[in-house]
């Protein structure tokens, strides 16, 4: 089973943050998932969202994010042990040595996380393409988020 995780750009200096994702009252945050509070309990919570001193102690440790940049952890690492998540750009050295780059997406049809060729076929990540020759080079997010989104 894979991990479930989410990245997003904070809004407050768009940076990247990681971790477990949330969304309530029209707004998105990230809860940081190195941080060991998170439990049970935390996620009990967030349901509610309404007692001010659990709002207070959560509100701590959770970042706004832009909702436009929310990604999802592909369960799988580059070669360098960096994590691929959806919106990642990857680069890859094809079988006959042709360089490629694309972005990684998912493809509700095959119920898989892919790259697209020529825009029109779909190649999953997970099955055609080692990830030991998978580099993540960017973001399809790269220049958006942070201070310039409207979720505050």
């Amino acid at each position: 089973m894979r991990e479930i995780l989410f990245k997003a750009k904070r809004l407050d200096n768009g940076e990247w943050v990681e971790g477990y994702y949330v969304e309530r009252d029209n707004k998105s945050w990230i809860y940081p998932a190195g941080n060991q509070v998170i439990s049970k309990s935390l996620a009990r919570e967030l349901r509610p969202f309404h007692s001010a001193k659990s709002t207070q102690r959560i509100m701590k440790e959770v970042f706004p994010v832009a909702p436009s940049t929310v990604c999802e952890y592909t369960g799988m690492t580059d070669k360098n042990g960096t994590k691929i998540f959806e919106g990642d750009i990857i680069h890859w050295t094809n079988w006959n040595g042709e360089q490629k780059e694309a972005p990684v997406c998912y493809d509700q049809e095959w119920n898989r996380f892919c790259v697209w060729l020529n825009g029109a076929e779909s190649m999953g990540v997970n099955m055609h393409l080692s990830t030991s020759r998978i580099e993540v080079i960017g973001s399809i997010h790269d220049g958006e988020g942070g201070q310039h989104e409207g979720n505050e």
